[in-house]
């Protein structure tokens, strides 16, 4: 067995050789002497390199972490500022997702409405799923530019969720 291994007092490098004698007699497998061994020895002088042999951080490269981290948490900061509305749109469809999983099914395009079809808007996507569950119907998840459409259609109806940033308009598919 060959271990190499760094550590803070430099690199171990060691080779361990192991053999294991038996003799076959028969259907029997005899093994020699008892499988151990030590072997005397100490440890003489250790010594610890400093920060610059063992290539510790220089100011530079800590300057820039520190660089990064500024500018990512900045970004992060900004990020809602920027779009409000969608970035709390994201979040709730993330944790429908996760919540509503054994349910949901995302679609491509959602079926047109059909001019006998009766679109009943709801408030929420807990009613929307609860709608669903006492049906026994799957809740279609639509995503457009800003937006999520959550519906679940039974025969002339269509119960319909919208989730959407403030401000804009809600139009019925």
């Amino acid at each position: 067995m060959h271990a190499i291994a760094e550590t803070d007092w430099g690199t171990i490098d060691e080779v361990y050789t192991q053999t294991l004698e038996a003799k076959l007699e028969g259907n029997t497998l005899t093994f020699g002497e008892e499988m151990s061994q030590s072997q005397p020895g100490s440890i003489g002088v250790i010594t610890i390199p400093v920060a610059s042999e063992r290539g510790g951080w220089k100011i530079p490269s800590l300057g820039g972490l520190v660089a990064a981290l500024v500018a990512f948490g900045f970004l992060g900061w900004q990020q809602p500022q920027l779009k409000p509305g969608l970035a709390e749109v994201e979040v709730e469809a993330a944790r429908a997702k996760k919540k509503y999983k054994q349910v949901m099914v995302d679609i491509e395009e959602l079926p047109e409405v059909k001019p006998s079809e009766t679109v009943i808007p709801l408030s929420s996507l807990d009613d929307l799923v609860r709608i669903a569950d006492d049906l026994v119907k799957p809740v279609l998840h639509q995503v457009e530019a800003g937006r999520h459409i959550y519906c679940t259609i039974d025969g002339a109806v269509r119960y319909q969720y919208v989730s959407q940033p403030p401000n804009r308009e809600t139009k019925v598919s």
